[in-house]
């Protein structure tokens, strides 16, 4: 990685406690920063660097994403009812 390369490190030490929606908002964020800098970048190495951080937000922003729908058909699923207990 270029030592060069701006990095914002503004994340909250609870960042990992953030419901998984609000996380997926900031890596969405922190992603359209990354692809602002590749823009603004008149360096092709530095430009490169900024399109692989913003693919790797964008990858993490569909994951958690992908975890708040299967956490919430889960709250959602009827619960089966045994014929143990009829």
């Amino acid at each position: 990685m270029n030592k060069d390369i701006e990095v914002d490190f503004r994340l909250n030490p609870s960042f990992e406690f953030l419901p998984s929606g609000q996380r997926a908002e900031r890596y969405r964020q922190l992603a359209k920063d990354a692809l602002r800098k590749a823009r603004d970048s008149a360096d092709n190495d530095r430009r490169a660097e900024y399109f692989g951080m913003a693919s790797a937000w964008h990858a993490m922003a569909m994951e958690m994403e992908r975890i708040e729908r299967l956490s919430g058909q889960k709250e959602r699923r009827p619960r089966a009812q045994s014929s143990w207990t009829s």
